[in-house]
């Protein structure tokens, strides 16, 4: 696997938005010699134990989406999304109050000269070029 071909730089800024009262957001970022990876979650309106949910996310999929030599690949990336959705349910399976918990949640990881991106719900991933924005993932919704 080659180096990555660009250095990365990050900011976060969060949101609680105007028809809630908790902030339901969490984010991560990892850098290897050869990935740049960056990872949001959105807990789901108000659903109980959304903000608990985002941060199980981000947590799992941050530990288990990189191999032993610090790169990430398609499988390893669904591989991790999956996990991090089943340590979700069955957390919510072991507390009532998180009962029906749930996020969003989308990935990319620059690796050499490939993105790897991973998308859950609606949050969304855009590409920015020249001052237009293209959107490259499609909700997931049911509403």
């Amino acid at each position: 696997m080659t180096p990555r071909r660009y250095k990365f730089s990050q900011a976060v800024v969060t949101d609680v938005g105007l028809k809630r009262e908790e902030n339901q957001d969490s984010y991560g970022y990892a850098h290897t010699e050869r990935v740049s990876f960056y990872i949001v979650a959105d807990g789901m309106g108000g659903a109980r134990g959304g903000g608990t949910a985002s941060l199980l996310a981000v947590g799992a999929v941050l530990r288990s989406a990189f191999n032993d030599q610090g790169e990430v690949s398609e499988a390893s990336l669904q591989e991790s999304i999956s996990l991090a959705n089943s340590i979700i349910y069955e957390k919510s399976k072991e507390d009532e109050a998180l009962f029906g918990m749930g996020t969003t949640l989308v990935v990319v990881a620059f690796s050499g000269e490939r993105a790897y991106l991973g998308h859950v719900g609606d949050s969304r991933i855009y590409f920015l070029r020249n001052g237009q924005l293209e959107q490259l993932t499609r909700d997931h919704t049911l509403v």
